[in-house]
């Protein structure tokens, strides 16, 4: 199934749910190649979508477009670093999850994902720090982190 398959299915599902209440989806050149104008939380969600389905080059797109207007936004930068992930190219999520953690000190998946990216990157050092502080803010919350 091409992109542009998986792209309109997935927009026929989003409209069908009436998931997206103001936003539009853009075609640039090219097949691959297309962004969501709406607010941030739609576009995210849209974005996430894709990722969900293994497109990761196009929902970098959508993450990138909300980046360009709030590029400390703890999601966008949280969901870019899952994306390079899923390309594996650990170092290139590593100062994404670093900017969401920036943001939001307690976001547990972007803390161990960006463990995950260091030891993958070869950085067992940084990985350690970054899983036991996990570790540590897991244990004085217990059932209360997500």
């Amino acid at each position: 199934m091409s992109s542009m398959s998986k792209l309109k299915k997935l927009l026929n599902l989003a409209i069908f749910l009436g998931t997206f209440s103001s936003a539009s989806v853009w075609a640039l050149p090219g097949e691959d190649d297309f962004v969501m104008v709406g607010d941030a939380t739609e576009v995210l969600d849209f974005g996430l979508g894709l990722y969900e389905t293994g497109m990761y080059k196009q929902a970098m797109a959508q993450f990138e477009s909300v980046l360009l207007e709030d590029p400390a936004n703890d999601r966008a930068n949280y969901l870019m670093g899952l994306s390079h992930m899923g390309l594996d190219a650990a170092a290139e999520a590593i100062p994404f999850f670093e900017r969401a953690l920036s943001r939001n000190n307690f976001m547990y998946a972007a803390r161990e994902q960006l463990g995950l990216a260091l030891l993958k990157s070869g950085d067992a050092e940084a990985a350690e720090k970054h899983l036991g502080t996990l570790s540590r803010q897991q244990a004085r919350c217990g059932d209360a982190c997500d």
